[in-house]
């Protein structure tokens, strides 16, 4: 599962996941304020 190894590397990093987590919706909405966000995820 990705979420354990990514709560695995935190923890070796000593960054709470909470942290991790908040960085990387920060990042995600100013994708999607750029218009940067075009993906076709959901149609696979």
């Amino acid at each position: 599962d990705v979420l354990w190894y990514i709560a695995v590397l935190a923890k070796h990093l000593d960054v709470p996941l909470e942290e991790v987590a908040t960085r990387n919706i920060d990042k995600l909405a100013s994708r999607n304020e750029r218009g940067k966000l075009r993906g076709s995820g959901d149609n696979r």
